[in-house]
């Protein structure tokens, strides 16, 4: 029998090639010289890789599937000749396998031969598709035999491989990828080959940018062979991620606005008390002092509250002319609190000072975001500075630290939601909210950092005239309160509320009528009507709203000035559309003096729009 194996060994015209656990060349018959080009003395001895592999051959992971039992059969493969030449030949390969006392070896069946053509062809090119088709998933597919090791992998289109093929092939997972990941892998594996039935785990992997999360399915093939299948899920993972950081953000933000609506409708009570009490009180008397500092605290917690409703954004839009330096001093204390002692805070502010015309509390939001970033990327101390700077058309905003600095890609993905390399700490939405906000108001922001160089954000919005103002209060800040002796309806469900509202009024000479919903209030504006010059009522009522009251009051008398209150807006805006003429909006807690101004300028500007009016009904006549 060995002497007939022999002459087939010698006669054949497949080249046949045995090798060792090595994949060195231990007999190379003469077919194997014939279409190769190597004698047997030429070639014994070396790797068969090294020297019929063309760079990225599978012949290497073919061969130790056999030699680990596993059978190649008749697959196109592209190996190298002598002269150099590289030729598509058909490859079966055959192993000792585990079988006890046997030797680990794999003998190569390489047959050019045409009766194989037809059947070869075929197969060839099923597999081709078969791996083109595999190659368009973004999975990667692997083989495994029934102890659990990897036999053959495929990588498909978007698949980056944590560990090089010739650490993972023959090997069981849990031993190549290690940990808590390869050990549920592995479990997987073993539950399907031991029950016969797919199975499916997840597992995360460390990766530079944070954690990768992976699904594996294991399918069942035969009683010793199963196919896995790996998906990359770390994009479908972060939105998840993502969308319950906004959620969680959307109720803390409730949350915030609701808190906040209620302490400034205190704040209404208590600020309007101690304004009310200290204009009774002379001038310079140590009291008058005492209540000039609550007065002082009383705006310091308005402020704070601003904070709280721009966090939550419930804040109410109200865009004016924004002194950009006054506002970065008027949150210097916020800001100094905000970082840590071991950052030093630096103030390079223009003596032009630049102006812009925006909501404060959003020029606020985007300062406290961009100073929050620099802190955090100085966790051992540094210095944060802010500068300013007016150019032509333009107002400059300048945040630069001297933190740990972002690497090019980090950089390019800064301003993208849900974006961070803070890990569990951060929500990747501070930097991607200042970019809507300076989007919005029609300026642009750029970037500059470098790793351990710190990083520097500019701001460029357009420059705003300092005179101008869409405000009555800004142009009538500098005359005295001014009063009069009209009838003005106060709308106010908080009765606190309410009554320092018309207490302040009567001091005035108002004459005042108080209503707490808007039943009330359209009864008595029916009932005294020809008298009432002017309706003063909460934005945010239960039951029907300020804006459903405006809208009734002004259908019946469009020359009728409304002013109305809010402490924080539902949806974050004052409304959908621009205020109708006459109608002007005032932030809970108001300054009353700035409030008296208000009622003054609308007073005045109805009668003229109702002297118009009546005036026009004459002509007509």
């Amino acid at each position: 029998m060995a002497a007939i194996l022999q002459q087939l060994f010698a006669q054949t015209d497949t080249g046949v090639v045995v090798v060792d656990r090595t994949h060195c060349i231990l007999a190379w018959n003469p077919g194997a010289e014939r279409i190769f080009g190597w004698v047997a003395s030429e070639i014994r001895g070396n790797d068969v890789v090294d020297q019929l592999g063309p760079p990225g051959s599978p012949l290497r992971r073919y061969i130790g599937a056999a030699l680990l039992g596993d059978v190649v059969q008749a697959v196109p493969v592209m190996l190298r000749h002598k002269s150099g030449a590289v030729e598509e030949l058909l490859l079966t390969c055959r192993g000792s396998g585990t079988q006890p006392n046997a030797r680990p070896s794999a003998v190569l069946f390489i047959d050019p031969s045409p009766r194989h053509q037809t059947i070869a062809s075929t197969l060839a090119q099923r597999t081709r598709e078969l791996q083109r088709i595999i190659g368009a998933f973004p999975d990667l597919f692997f083989w495994t035999d029934g102890e659990g090791r990897v036999l053959d992998y495929h990588a498909g289109s978007e698949v980056e491989l944590r560990i090089p093929p010739e650490k993972f092939l023959g090997v069981r997972v849990s031993e190549s990828l290690g940990g808590e990941a390869g050990n549920r892998l592995q479990s997987a594996i073993d539950t399907c080959n031991r029950e016969h039935r797919a199975t499916a785990t997840e597992y995360t992997l460390p990766l530079p940018g944070g954690r990768g999360y992976y699904e594996a399915r294991i399918i069942p093939l035969t009683a010793d062979r199963a196919v896995g299948v790996v998906r990359d899920i770390t994009s479908q993972r972060r939105l998840e991620e993502g969308l319950q950081r906004v959620t969680k953000m959307e109720a803390i933000g409730r949350l915030a606005g609701g808190v906040a609506h209620d302490f400034n409708n205190l704040l209404t009570v208590v600020y309007g008390c101690v304004a009310s009490l200290r204009k009774e009180l002379p001038e310079g008397g140590p009291a008058a002092a005492i209540l000039d500092e609550q007065v002082n605290a009383t705006r310091k917690a308005a402020l704070l509250v601003r904070q709280l409703l721009a966090f939550g954004q419930r804040q109410p839009t109200l865009p004016r002319a924004v002194d950009v330096n006054a506002l970065v001093i008027t949150n210097l204390g916020l800001l100094t609190r905000l970082v840590s002692t071991d950052v030093k805070l630096s103030l390079d502010l223009s003596e032009d000072a630049p102006w812009v015309f925006a909501d404060p509390a959003q020029l606020e939001q985007v300062l406290f975001n961009l100073c929050a970033n620099a802190r955090d990327a100085m966790p051992g101390g540094g210095e944060l500075t802010i500068r300013t700077e007016q150019m032509p058309g333009t107002a400059v905003l300048v945040v630069s630290d001297t933190g740990a600095g972002m690497d090019p890609e980090v950089l390019e993905h800064s301003f993208e939601p849900f974006f961070s390399t803070k890990g569990e700490q951060g929500t990747g939405l501070g930097l991607a909210t200042v970019h809507g906000i300076v989007s919005q108001l029609g300026g642009r922001i750029e970037v500059e950092s470098q790793v351990g160089k710190g990083t520097t954000f500019t701001l460029r919005l357009p420059s705003q005239d300092p005179e101008v103002s869409d405000k009555p209060v800004g142009m009538a800040a500098r005359i005295p309160v001014p009063g009069g002796d009209e009838t003005v309806l106060i709308v106010e469900d908080e009765a606190a509320v309410r009554k320092v509202l018309a207490r302040v009024l009567h001091q005035q000479g108002y004459e005042v009528l108080e209503s707490e919903s808007f039943d009330s209030a359209l009864e008595a504006y029916r009932s005294r009507r020809a008298d009432i010059r002017l309706v003063i009522s909460d934005l945010a009522m239960p039951g029907r709203s300020g804006h459903e009251l405006v809208a009734e009051l002004l259908a019946d008398q469009p020359s009728l000035p409304v002013v109305l209150l809010s402490a924080y807006a539902e949806g974050g805006t004052l409304g959908t559309s621009e205020p109708a003429p006459g109608v002007v909006m005032v932030q809970k807690p108001p300054v009353f003096d700035d409030l008296l101004r208000v009622v003054r300028a609308a007073l005045d500007e109805g009668g003229k729009r109702r002297e118009e009016g009546e005036g026009a009904k004459r002509g007509k006549r």
